[in-house]
């Protein structure tokens, strides 16, 4: 990475936290983070965007919470120290669906080994989660509009939906299948929508993730079924040893 900031100069950097996953990986964060701001320091960038995870909305204090507090004070320290202008956005989860270590991905991934589906969440858990083409279009509004003032932006969540709708549509995909949800799960809250975004960036969410639901299943289905074919292909393929030999 230190090899990039050596060789080019950016004025901008955008760094995406794994805090972006739904129960994605927590370890290292803060000094991913923290190495980073320590190339911008030593090059001419100044505008520096962290875009991170909901968990800085919530109203419960958390283990995760308090990891994604550490990494938010690690941008202002560095803002501060080093002269670097520094935005902190939250937003709610990203998805893909054929990323990995994406939420939904992992539970398409584990319905094919059972019928019964775990959730870490109650059912009336509020479900945040963005569409990623919404968000560009919100980096792209904050740089273009871009000041020099530090600021904490808290994408809000528009639609009202809980984990119980995402697991509805679920099911329409994924049938016959099972919920069954975790019972001492915490039920936890987010801040209400101070409006920041949409009157200074004239933006907000347009795409539900339950209107993205059957489209990622029908997407990581194509590409199973493709990689399958290719196998085939090359098994048929390979040279057939005589008989007796």
């Amino acid at each position: 990475m230190e090899i990039f900031f050596r060789t080019y100069e950016f004025e901008a950097v955008v760094y995406f936290s794994n805090y972006l996953t739904l129960h994605g990986e927590l370890e290292g964060e803060a000094e991913n983070l923290r190495k980073i701001l320590q190339y911008c320091r030593k090059g001419v960038q100044s505008h520096f965007l962290y875009v991170t995870g909901p968990e800085g909305m919530y109203d419960v204090p958390t283990g995760k919470t308090l990891l994604v507090q550490n990494a938010e004070d690690v941008c202002r320290r560095y803002a501060g120290l080093y002269g670097l202008t520094v935005k902190i956005l939250r937003v709610p989860y990203l998805y893909s669906g054929t990323y990995k270590k994406d939420f939904f991905y992992r539970i398409f991934q584990a319905s094919k080994e059972s019928q019964k589906l775990f959730f870490q969440e109650a059912p009336e858990q509020k479900a945040c989660f963005l569409y990623s083409m919404d968000l560009a279009e919100l980096v792209y509004k904050l740089f273009d509009n871009w000041n020099d003032e530090e600021e904490v932006l808290n994408v809000p969540d528009v639609f009202d939906i809980c984990f119980q709708d995402v697991t509805e549509e679920l099911k329409k995909v994924l049938s016959p299948v099972s919920i069954i949800y975790k019972s001492s799960a915490v039920v936890e809250k987010i801040k209400e929508d101070d409006r920041q975004i949409r009157t200074n960036y004239n933006w907000f969410p347009k795409i539900s993730v339950l209107d993205h639901i059957s489209e990622m299943y029908e997407r990581i289905q194509k590409k199973q079924w493709r990689k399958s074919k290719l196998v085939y292909q090359a098994f048929q393929s390979e040279p057939k040893m005589a008989a007796g030999m």
